[in-house]
């Protein structure tokens, strides 16, 4: 019988999760210096080099309302489909008066707006705004989906297997998503390029509907990887060789090793 171990020391992990569906996965580029200016050039310079045309801009620590515009105001100047994150920053109240600004707009996701726990409200919004809901914090586990399934609480998930508690606990989160109706979306979480590639991995075998942002690599000052992850032409490349698709530089992991 062959052992999960031996399966993946002859194949790409994305096999045993019953193949990849695409070779490369978008990539958004996410905007959080909180000035207008700064992030308009930043989106301008992630697009000439053909490396994003998609982005997130992260937004929760001012007011609101002028929260909003800025974020229509930069979607508008850059062009590009752009989504907003709020990690749970807003109260019921504030996001209502946030709709009344970004509905329309160049804006069409609004990711978790509200606390992880309150599902009612984050439904209310899904019913009261054009904008699509996405749940990143409230969607932890099979559990957490089953509730904003129930509650009809949002049509994006974002997916993240440090967040999940592993490989197959995301995918599992990601085919009941599926099931009802909802769109994927692959998240990170701080990864390191070995965790990047996990999640490239895995959700090369889902039909992601907003892309990843599965970045984090390109923040990195140094790699610990031999041949670093492929990003151009606005995506990233899925790795294919066995396991996760890359090799571990042992000179790099002892050098940056701290005991």
């Amino acid at each position: 019988m062959l052992k999960l171990h031996d399966f993946c020391n002859r194949a790409p992990m994305s096999t045993l999760f019953g193949g990849r569906i695409a070779d490369a996965l978008p990539v958004l580029w996410v905007l959080a210096t909180g000035e207008f200016d700064a992030d308009v050039a930043e989106a301008q310079a992630k697009i000439d080099a053909r490396l994003h045309r998609r982005f997130k801009i992260k937004v929760g620590r001012g007011d609101p309302g002028d929260d909003a515009r800025r974020a229509v105001e930069t979607a508008s100047a850059i062009g590009c489909p752009c989504s907003i994150d709020l990690n749970e920053a807003w109260s019921f109240a504030d996001s209502t008066r946030a709709l009344a600004i970004l509905d329309g707009s160049g804006v069409d996701i609004l990711e978790q707006p509200l606390p992880r726990a309150d599902l009612p409200g984050l439904a209310d919004l899904a019913r009261r705004s054009s904008l699509a809901i996405m749940a990143d914090e409230s969607a932890c586990s099979t559990s957490d989906m089953i509730a904003i399934i129930r509650e009809r609480a949002a049509s994006y998930v974002s997916l993240k297997i440090s967040k999940a508690g592993g490989p197959s606990r995301m995918l599992a989160i990601a085919r009941m998503a599926q099931a009802a109706g909802i769109n994927l979306f692959g998240g990170t979480a701080l990864d390191s390029s070995i965790g990047t590639a996990a999640n490239i991995q895995c959700c090369s075998t889902l039909p992601l509907a907003g892309g990843t942002e599965l970045f984090m690599p390109l923040l990195l000052a140094d790699d610990i990887l031999e041949e670093p992850l492929a990003y151009r032409d606005f995506c990233v490349d899925v790795p294919s060789g066995v396991g996760l698709g890359v090799t571990i530089d042992e000179a790099k992991l002892r050098h940056y090793e701290r005991k």
